[in-house]
């Protein structure tokens, strides 16, 4: 285990640390259990958000848990603490510090944040996220603004597909 821990499987942080407790080696436990926090593992992230949430926590915890684990690109982590910043009032602040870390090069906060414009039910907006996802060069960005495309425009979805996207994230025109 300690070789695929080291190779980067984090969920293993997870079961070494029960059969450490297990052992009666409970400060090795809690600390690999804190490196799966660091690392943004679901398996210890979610039941101390749920913990957080039970006492009342402020955004300030919300942030010391996930903004580490978010900014590393921790998709879990960024939607969790986005929808922190939703619960305290704040989303515009979590749509900037999305599109901040995307300028970092952190695409999956492009993701997220996509993701979050289409609920605010802000389409324009989400398409153009979709586009700069693409521009960026994650191709799978393609079929999820086509699908987007299809609900209003279904000739420029099939365009999109057929032709991708020109630089500045116009679709491309047939040739």
């Amino acid at each position: 285990m300690r070789r695929d821990i080291e190779a980067g499987n984090t969920s293993y942080l997870v079961i070494l640390a029960g059969r450490l407790d297990k052992a009666g080696r409970a400060d090795e436990a809690a600390e690999l259990r804190q490196r799966a926090l660091d690392a943004g593992e679901f398996l210890v992230l979610q039941p101390a958000i749920a913990d957080l949430k039970e006492t009342g926590a402020s955004l300030e915890d919300f942030e010391r848990l996930l903004r580490g684990p978010a900014e590393a690109g921790d998709l879990f982590s960024m939607q969790s603490l986005a929808a922190q910043f939703d619960e305290a009032g704040r989303g515009p602040e979590a749509n900037q510090w999305l599109a901040d870390m995307a300028k970092t090069g952190n695409l999956e906060a492009l993701h997220v944040l996509a993701g979050r414009l289409e609920v605010a039910n802000r389409g324009e907006e989400a398409q153009q996220v979709w586009r700069w996802i693409l521009e960026a060069g994650n191709s799978a960005a393609l079929e999820n603004l086509a699908q987007r495309l299809e609900q209003t425009d279904p000739a420029a979805a099939e365009s999109l597909r057929h032709y991708g996207i020109e630089p500045g994230g116009t679709t491309a025109a047939p040739w």
